[in-house]
């Protein structure tokens, strides 16, 4: 399903913020990707998505080797990736019920199914009273839980997950939590970045890898 072969990324050439990266994530599995702030996280999810590319190596996605993509292939490769954004990237101009529907909607889903998918999401993530409001309104929180919504909407085979909880309470990081393992339970991928070596606990059959000084480690 993802596989790096020999991955190396640098922003400078002193300074590479993923060195010869060797590894194999298999559908099913659910996978915590730990680390500090700014050691590299974000970074090993562009790749995936192919915002960016390595300076060496290859990585394969989904049947894709990202290295040989064409640009007009981008987007059979996105369709099969939900991204839960730190930064959020949200639509100002649409409503929350907009953002969370518009993935389906591009991805040509029945306006019955997008309706019933969008509603039921919105109720298990507490956003069922925002569905009419601008994204502009919402509070950091809520924002973050449209965001969520927004990449479990279609199913998808590849759950990338950017600090997902980091302004939720307690209550509703477990909500997270079961939704993304009732996704991973369907033989999804999800990678969950986090900086909060405790929520591991929550997934105990998940695997941890710890991203340090540009390499992975895996941990048990």
């Amino acid at each position: 399903m993802i596989q790096f072969i020999h991955v190396y990324k640098a922003y400078s050439p002193a300074h590479y913020v993923l060195q010869d990266l060797c590894l194999q994530i298999d559908p099913g599995e659910f996978v915590f990707l730990i680390g500090p702030s700014g050691v590299g996280k974000t970074t090993f999810f562009k790749l995936i998505y192919r915002e960016e590319l390595p300076n060496k190596g290859e990585i394969l996605v989904a049947g894709f080797n990202l290295k040989v993509l064409p640009a007009s292939k981008l987007p059979y490769l996105r369709q099969k990736i939900g991204i839960v954004f730190q930064d959020f990237k949200l639509l100002p101009e649409l409503n929350v019920y907009e953002n969370i529907a518009l993935g389906l909607q591009i991805l040509g889903y029945p306006v019955a199914y997008i309706k019933q998918k969008t509603c039921e999401l919105s109720e298990k993530l507490d956003l069922e009273r925002k569905l009419n409001s601008k994204v502009g309104t919402l509070s950091t929180g809520e924002k973050q839980r449209v965001v969520i919504a927004r990449a479990l909407a279609h199913q998808p085979p590849i759950l990338l997950a950017d600090e997902p909880t980091s302004n939720l309470d307690a209550r509703r990081s477990l909500v997270v939590i079961d939704l993304f393992r009732e996704l991973n339970s369907q033989g999804s991928v999800v990678i969950f970045a986090t900086h909060n070596r405790d929520l591991t606990n929550l997934v105990p059959k998940a695997r941890i890898m710890e991203l340090r000084e540009g390499a992975i480690q895996e941990r048990k």
